[in-house]
């Protein structure tokens, strides 16, 4: 099925590149230790059958946020009118929290993490890598342009390298691309998905509740 073979590979993917597991974002002007991301997710069919046409309707108004501290992080997907997931980080607790909210109900699975656990990202030589000669402007950030292609799917990057996201004294974004990712894009099984960055507060001051590992109300918990 188009949703189950589109969901996972772009999952697996998006939270290899960001994973939660911020604690510092640098510029190159500052050292801050909060903040908050939003990328808006367009999705369009390349095609004009059916299933892809439904899928795309179903992913409209998809999003992806990141919130950080220091020690703590969190991360939320909304797969449009499918499921949204949130997975909160605690480095002080070595706690996860991840919440799934979507047409099968609401679930929640809190656990316990050894750092040496995290898998931190490391460069894919099987992927092919071209730096375009080609600038434009994000939200004032001066971004370049790079194009990676990995077996049969190619991603498209505007990267800056006036923003540097490090998570446990490490850099956090697709290590195969030289900067920060204010907006990339791909084709999986015929429909166009664009991530691009139209939220960007450093220094931003999230509430404790934010970064909270209780699971809420309403969920059932799944061990």
């Amino acid at each position: 099925m188009i949703l189950a073979r589109l969901f996972v590979p772009l999952l697996a993917m998006k939270v290899l590149l960001f994973l939660g597991l911020f604690i510092i974002t640098e510029t190159t002007l500052s050292q801050t230790t909060d903040g908050y991301i939003l990328y808006n997710i367009e999705v369009t069919a390349i095609d004009s059958s059916l299933e892809n046409q439904q899928a795309a309707g179903l992913l409209q108004g998809s999003k992806m946020e990141l919130y950080w501290a220091v020690n703590k992080s969190r991360l939320d997907f909304k797969m449009g009118e499918l499921y949204s997931t949130t997975m909160t980080l605690d480095h002080t607790t070595n706690l996860i929290l991840m919440l799934y909210k979507g047409m099968n109900g609401q679930s929640a699975a809190l656990n316990a993490f050894d750092e040496t656990q995290i898998a931190q990202p490391t460069v894919d030589t099987d992927m092919v890598v071209t730096l375009v000669k080609e600038t434009k402007r994000i939200l004032g950030y001066n971004c370049k342009k790079a194009i990676t292609v990995l077996g049969d799917v190619e991603t498209m990057y505007w990267y800056t390298d006036e923003i540097n996201i490090v998570a446990v004294g490490q850099e956090v974004v697709n290590p195969n691309v030289p900067g920060f990712p204010m907006y990339f894009s791909t084709v999986l099984d015929g429909v166009f998905m664009e991530y691009q960055v139209s939220s960007l507060l450093l220094d931003e001051v999230q509430p404790d509740t934010v970064f909270a590992t209780e699971v809420p109300e309403g969920y059932s918990i799944q061990k």
